[in-house]
């Protein structure tokens, strides 16, 4: 009998038939874990908590969906302390769940009320305007409860 030696080139081709169980081993982890850890970036690792700018984006787009129409209400002349007036044309920005306009005469007997009287110093700042107008639409959205959002200046002229 003859027995079987296995030449050079048979032991080099043993050896070369493929990567070893720990090469494959190791590959595997290594996959495994690169999408594990994508997994856990993508999906479950916590958001930032937004910034202020996207709050308040968010919340600006929130309060548009609120909005409705906007009736404007033709420009009056208040008079002012010392002789002078006050030419002013005002806007109610209306409530999404208001089907109609709103009729302006409560809001033109507040601007009247609040604005008559006034020295030209008090409401001719940027401040004082701004302050003017703060108090002004706190009064009209009492006057119009659930109706009007808000107020603006179509025109503001003093002399």
């Amino acid at each position: 009998m003859a027995t079987a030696t296995a030449t050079p080139a048979e032991t080099d081709a043993k050896k070369k038939k493929g990567p070893s169980k720990i090469v494959l081993a190791l590959v595997a982890i290594i996959v495994l874990l690169a999408g594990g850890g994508g997994a856990y970036f993508f999906l479950l690792a916590p958001k930032p908590a937004p910034s202020a700018e996207e709050v308040a984006k968010e919340k600006e787009a929130a309060e548009k969906a609120k909005l409705g129409a906007v009736t404007t209400i033709d420009p009056i002349s208040v008079n002012l302390a010392d002789g002078h007036f006050l030419k002013i044309g005002i806007a109610l920005q209306q409530s999404a769940e208001v089907a109609e306009a709103v009729d302006g005469s409560k809001a033109l007997d507040t601007v009247i009320e609040l604005y008559s009287g006034k020295t030209m110093e008090e409401i001719g700042s940027a401040e004082g305007r701004d302050a003017t107008k703060a108090e002004l639409v706190k009064e009209i959205e009492e006057a119009y409860p659930d109706e009007v959002l808000d107020v603006y200046f179509t025109q503001y002229v003093m002399q």
